[in-house]
């Protein structure tokens, strides 16, 4: 069992972040098929395209390769360069001493990556990478940590985006995402658009200014939208509510016609830092340079196996783009 804890301030009164139970979250078939996935040669073979390797290092060099390619094209102004996120992929901790490790090393990654001269920075950070899940890390010790972090962003100039790799847990974003906001309101959090019932309040997500990143990958269907008419139209629900109050929003979708609507209603609110967010190694679109700036996220750490995994889950059709690993012996 775990929990996801309590936050308090010397401020406010704030209320506790729901307990939940840490049982098995996904139908036993579709976690034997992750499980496999993750060990697989596929998820090998993918991780070679979607990760930039363990250490961070490795996002250094892949983040060099980035914005060199971009540098060495006709692009008129940097504005037109892709942005850069990295995305640590931490072990979750076990224990408060083990959180100052992850909070230390996730300062180290903000250093590092503000040092890169990457163009408008950004940190996505795995809540569940600090202690979410976690008996003996309180709630408070987990927040103070996100606090420590999100100053080192602020005075680094680099944003930071929370996400959570089980969708399952999106309450502990919202309710994270409201706290480090509290200080730093230009924290961001990604929405999933297929979560049954995302689209159903967002009075706290649709004003003016706040950072939401608009993701519509594939959920189990214990969680998520199946239909593909149901989930696109909350996608479209979503993105209007978010543009009508003047929210930055940014899309990370493979769906052709869902970006299509996306840039349409960015151009008719003439919406100001909309982004088209791409997962390293895939193909960035292009068609509408006119209605969004490009990011591109470079993962890396050593729990790339889980993240390669929910990626190819997310993004099925990844899996026929990827060299295939099984090499017929001669």
């Amino acid at each position: 069992m775990g929990h996801v804890g309590w936050v308090e301030t010397s401020t406010k009164e704030v209320a506790p972040m729901p307990k939940y139970s840490f049982g098995p979250r996904l139908p036993a078939a579709t976690s034997k098929v992750v499980s496999a996935a993750s060990r697989g040669p596929i998820a090998r073979a993918a991780a070679k395209s979607l990760v930039a390797g363990e250490s961070i290092d490795d996002a250094i060099r892949v983040t060099d390769e980035l914005t060199s390619a971009a540098a060495g094209t006709t692009a008129e102004s940097p504005d037109e360069q892709s942005r850069i996120s990295w995305r640590p992929l931490l072990v979750p901790p076990a224990s408060t001493d083990d959180l100052l490790t992850v909070q230390a090393d996730t300062i180290g990654a903000v250093s590092a990556l503000a040092a890169s001269g990457a163009p408008s920075p950004d940190l996505t950070i795995d809540v569940g990478t600090f202690g979410v899940f976690a008996d003996d890390v309180s709630g408070g010790v987990l927040i103070n940590s996100l606090r420590e972090v999100g100053q080192a962003a602020r005075n680094a100039g680099v944003t930071l985006t929370l996400t959570v790799t089980d969708p399952l847990y999106i309450q502990a974003v919202y309710v994270l995402g409201d706290e480090l906001r509290q200080d730093f309101p230009e924290t961001g959090i990604v929405l999933p658009t297929r979560l049954r019932g995302a689209s159903d309040d967002l009075s706290d997500l649709a004003t003016k200014g706040r950072r939401v990143r608009l993701t519509t990958e594939r959920l189990d269907a214990a969680l998520g939208m199946t239909s593909a008419r149901e989930s696109g139209n909350a996608f479209v629900d979503i993105t209007k509510a978010l543009l009508d109050a003047q929210a930055v929003t940014a899309f990370d979708t493979d769906d052709a016609l869902l970006l299509d609507i996306a840039a349409s209603l960015v151009r008719r609110h003439d919406a100001q830092g909309a982004e088209v967010v791409t997962p390293l190694g895939i193909t960035a679109p292009t068609h509408h340079d006119d209605a969004f700036a490009r990011r591109v996220v470079v993962p890396y750490g050593p729990m790339w196996s889980t993240y390669v995994a929910s990626a190819l889950a997310g993004r099925p059709s990844l899996a026929l783009t990827l060299p295939n690993p099984v090499r017929r012996r001669r």
